[in-house]
Order: C-alpha cells, then structure tokens, then sequence
C-alpha cells in the first residue's frame, strides 16, 4: 500500500463524505449519512520509534508505524465472536468476547504480509476515528478469513451491551463505506 499523507487521507474522507452527500441531493432526499467511524490498521513498531499512544483501558503505552496499512476501504465486515485464551495449561481456556474484522481482497493480502514470522510477537492495532479500539497479537500467520482482535473501548469490557452497540456500529459503518464504494 502506498504511504497515505495526512492531507491525502483528510482529501479521501472529504470524498467519502461528499459522494454520500451528493448521493442525498441526487437520490431525492433519502437518507444517506457518513459512516460513524473510519478505521485504520497499524502495525507495533519498537520502543521509541514510530507514534507513541496509550490503550484506553490496560493503560499500556504502545507505539505504532506513522502510516496505517489498511483503512475503512478494505473492510468487508465487522462482528462478534469469542476467542478462547489460555491462562492455565490444566484448564480449558476462557472464552473472551472479540472483534472479528473481514477484508476484502487487497486489505487481506496487506494482513497477510503484516502476519509474516518477522513480526510474530508485534501487534496490529485498529484505530476508530484516530482512537486505538483493538488489538491482534501476532503469532502465526493470517493467510484467510476474520481478523480476531481484542477490544480496548471503555465501557465495553464489563458491559456486554454496550460490546454489543458498538459491533453494531462498527459493521454498520464498513457496510455504509462499501456502499459508497460501489457508487463511485
């Protein structure tokens, strides 16, 4: 993916937004809004190197590449699912709510290269409107289907509702986005 410019990522969303609004002018006034939020995919990057930001809720001071590999473009999809983690080898694992992002095509390939065995150990992070909500800890490659990321939206860790209203916006928004997509 080529690098991605401040002022070219505002002139992207600008035309995202204008296509919906000319959309509403056009379509007689039906009622055609923004997506609620734009995310954005960004591989860890070490200490002291790349933007340095701090998860929401585990407090962690992280820090990322300056430029996102994957954006509200590639985003096919977004929903629940449960992930199991390991705590203790001599009990079954614990079923964690997640995130469960699909790509299309080309956001698949840039996963793909991201997950490669250079970067076991690093994480993708996923960021909504510039805020860090997400996290995948690389450990084996991800050559096919859902993306599964660990939440870091406050409230939504002892609020399963909450979890829920924002899966729901959040697949909502990447439908709307594929919408403008095909009428461009």
């Amino acid at each position: 993916m080529k690098p991605r410019y401040p002022l070219f990522k505002a002139a992207g969303r600008l035309a995202i937004v204008a296509v919906v609004l000319i959309g509403a002018l056009v379509g007689g006034g039906c009622n055609h809004t923004p997506p609620k939020f734009y995310t954005e995919f960004f591989l860890e990057s070490p200490p002291g190197t790349g933007v340095e930001f701090t998860m929401p809720i585990s407090k962690l001071v992280m820090h990322r590449q300056a430029e996102a590999f994957a954006n509200e473009t590639s985003v096919l999809d977004v929903a629940e699912g449960t992930i199991g983690v390991t705590v203790d080898p001599n009990q079954p694992p614990i079923r964690t709510p997640c995130i469960l992002v699909q790509f299309d095509r080309e956001g698949q390939r840039a996963i793909y290269q991201k997950t490669v065995a250079e970067n076991f150990g690093k994480r993708i992070f996923m960021f909504a409107n510039d805020i860090p909500v997400a996290v995948h800890p690389i450990t084996q490659m991800v050559t096919e289907g859902p993306l599964f990321m660990f939440t870091e939206v406050p409230g939504t860790e002892s609020d399963h509702a909450k979890f829920v209203a924002f899966i729901k916006d959040l697949h909502e928004s990447a439908l709307r986005v594929q919408e403008m997509k095909r009428k461009q």
